[in-house]
């Protein structure tokens, strides 16, 4: 299976389900329109996942992943105190 890099859609990062539905959209549209039709393709996954993916579990969960590594990183980043 391809690997996507971040770089592949528009500099954001994607789970994979959702770049599966963005790769299907696009395909959906014909395919060919470059960087203009993956960007759409991803602003309109975005849109449809703040309306309707909030709601699953899932999400729920990889929500609460994502705040528990951003506190983690700024604890982790903070100087501590000298001893």
């Amino acid at each position: 299976m391809e690997t996507k890099h971040m770089a592949d859609f528009g500099g954001r990062w994607l789970c994979g389900l959702c770049s599966e539905a963005v790769r299907d959209e696009v395909a959906k549209k014909g395919g060919g329109g470059g960087r203009r039709q993956l960007e759409d393709a991803v602003r309109d996954h975005m849109s449809f996942c703040g309306k309707f993916c909030r709601k699953n579990p899932a999400f729920r969960v990889a929500d609460g992943m994502r705040q528990m590594l951003r506190r983690r990183s700024s604890d982790i980043s903070a100087p501590s105190g000298a001893s």
